[in-house]
């Protein structure tokens, strides 16, 4: 669908929120995946290990990490902690200017 802004959209509906898996107090987690593998983003690389995946703290964050390191076969996964659903957002779709 032309003119249709899914970073726009998937910001706006996050705004304000922020998570880490590792923080109770914080309610979002969201991190980067490898869309062929299933692994996440982790501190020593990607690993199939939930927990140690690197939490981005906001969705512009991860997009903008995605983008500048051209992971265009990865997405990234939000979540609220106290949910076992992700939000899939694919890396590939967003403009690289």
């Amino acid at each position: 669908m032309a003119g249709f802004d899914f970073e726009s959209i998937f910001l706006k509906s996050i705004k304000g929120i922020r998570g880490s898996a590792k923080n109770p107090k914080n309610t979002m987690q969201i991190v980067i995946q490898n869309r062929a593998t299933g692994e996440v983003l982790g501190l020593d690389g990607w690993t199939s290990d939930f927990e140690q995946a690197v939490d981005f703290g906001t969705a512009r964050r991860a997009i903008e990490y995605c983008k500048s390191h051209q992971m265009d076969d990865s997405c990234v996964l939000t979540r609220f902690t106290s949910d076992e659903s992700w939000i899939k957002v694919p890396c590939s779709g967003f403009d690289k200017g």
